[in-house]
């Protein structure tokens, strides 16, 4: 009797586990589809709902994708205007951030089964939660999530960049052909530079060399610096301003747009201008009674996989299956600001994260991804000259009742090392994220007169779209926020600020 009570304990105890675990969702690609095709046929609300009910689902969970779904769950409902509940969401993700970091910036690597998040999550992250500040009125935690991502930005090139790799990347300014620093390490190993060969990425890394910025690497994001800047400028600390704009014009030394406001942050220092913005026309300083439209459009690119077996001399075979970008280019077509029917402005393109992901790519992952698939095949390669060597001895061994069996064994173990397998094959990325930005700042319309512009946005497919905003008397500064989602469809934001 009591044999038959334990055992039906126990079977309710199995059972009572078995469901616990299969009440958990195994949140996928195919929902990360099925988001994807709500926001971009224009669902903008049923793509908010639908990552809002998976973010929920995953708020106590610490692994897996869940810091990718409360991301998603917190740019979908910002877009449909759900500004408590984007943020909501996008705290969770922050606290996740947090946990998975520890004391120093573990970012995502492909393969890993916990999403860790990229520099570009990241950084996007506080940008999106200003924005959600700005919807409540407070420009002053808008700007404090402004200066966070600003730290960031200088905390993933402090702690996760190599140190030298500004210095590196300077001194071979202009140099057509020069590798990456990490990469310049993979290209001179023989078996390193072997596997390389093998990825079948030759033609890939190549058109990503030919693009690559003068200076700077693009783990610098531009938006960063350049929306810190603004925000120094609004707080009159224009010479932390300057310092965010000499960066920018490292990375992009003929931008329009940083030309000109560094110039106007310094003649309003009384500073001399130096020689390389001695004729940058005169503009306003981008404070007090500005308008900044920030249009943001596309969706950046995914992972494509490829799996593939190298062979190295005197090295067992690796069966090597990993991801890298689908990177495509892709052209900004612009916006620009009219006024009484006049144009006053045209917005200058910023930053392309696909391009920032490719750089990432080159300069981390990949190399990082070829370091431990030759790893693995080192390691693999020694237990199977390990394994050889035990089948030799116990070949060799006197006969016994068991030496049938310990041979057996020694041939398994050659044969489960005959070959290594690595894998790092990905699926996630933040998908209703934008891939490009853009900007425009002009000056109201003063007080008294009719405060009233209108945003015209060249879309993807070739046509205009004109957006009428007009602007409070009282507004003393405000933020257009404009997503283009797809083709012909459009999400707009208007903040205003009377601070």
């Amino acid at each position: 009797m009591k044999r038959s009570r334990r055992v039906l304990l126990w079977s309710v105890a199995v059972a009572t586990a078995f469901f616990a675990v299969g009440c958990r969702s195994d949140y996928n690609a195919a929902n990360q589809q099925a988001l994807a095709d709500k926001y971009y046929s224009g669902d903008i609300k049923g793509a908010a709902e639908y990552a809002a009910s998976i973010s929920d689902a995953e708020r106590d969970e610490t692994k897996h994708s869940a810091l990718l779904w409360h991301l998603e769950a917190g740019n979908t409902n910002l877009d449909a205007g759900n500004y408590e509940e984007s943020l909501r969401c996008l705290n969770r993700a922050e606290k996740l951030i947090y946990l998975i970091d520890g004391s120093s910036p573990r970012f995502h690597r492909p393969g890993l089964m916990t999403y860790h998040g990229t520099r570009s999550d990241r950084l996007l992250l506080h940008l999106l939660k200003g924005f959600n500040y700005l919807a409540e009125g407070s420009t002053e935690d808008f700007l404090v999530e402004i200066r966070r991502l600003r730290a960031e930005q200088f905390r993933y090139v402090l702690d996760e960049a190599d140190p030298e790799l500004r210095i590196y990347e300077a001194a071979h300014c202009g140099n057509v052909g020069v590798p990456p620093m990490a990469m310049r390490k993979i290209l001179g190993d023989r078996d390193k530079n072997a596997i390389f060969g093998a990825s079948g990425l030759a033609g890939a890394y190549t058109e990503y060399s030919q693009r690559r910025r003068p200076q700077l690497p693009l783990l610098y994001n531009p938006l960063a610096f350049y929306l810190s800047a603004l925000g120094y400028a609004i707080d009159n600390e224009y010479e932390e301003a300057v310092i965010d704009f000499r960066y920018l014009l490292m990375l992009d030394p003929d931008n329009r747009l940083y030309r000109e406001d560094c110039a106007a942050l310094i003649r309003a220092l009384g500073d001399k201008l130096p020689d390389t913005l001695q004729n940058v026309r005169k503009t306003a300083v981008p404070a007090d009674q500005t308008v900044c439209f920030i249009v943001a459009r596309g969706c950046p690119d995914g992972w494509e996989n490829r799996r593939l077996t190298y062979v190295l001399p005197g090295k067992v075979p690796t069966d090597w299956s990993f991801s890298f970008p689908a990177y495509r280019k892709a052209d900004d077509p612009g916006f620009s600001v009219q006024c009484g029917g006049a144009e006053i402005a045209k917005g200058e393109h910023l930053v392309d994260l696909s391009e920032i992901v490719n750089e990432e790519f080159w300069q981390y992952t990949f190399p990082r991804m070829v370091d431990r698939a030759y790893a693995a095949t080192l390691a693999m390669t020694v237990a199977h000259e390990s394994a050889k060597a035990a089948l030799v001895a116990a070949l060799a061994s006197p006969k016994s009742d068991y030496k049938h069996l310990v041979v057996a064994s020694a041939r398994l173990a050659v044969a489960a090392t005959s070959r290594a397998f690595v894998s790092e094959l990905e699926w996630r990325r933040w998908v209703t994220l934008p891939r490009s930005y853009s900007v425009a700042h002009v000056q109201l319309p003063p007080r008294g007169t009719p405060r009233k512009m209108t945003l015209v946005a060249n879309g993807s497919d070739g046509k205009k779209e004109n957006f009428e905003l007009e602007f409070s008397p009282e507004a003393n500064r405000a933020v257009v926020y404009l997503r283009e989602v797809n083709q012909g469809k459009y999400v707009l934001k208007k903040w205003e600020s009377m601070q």
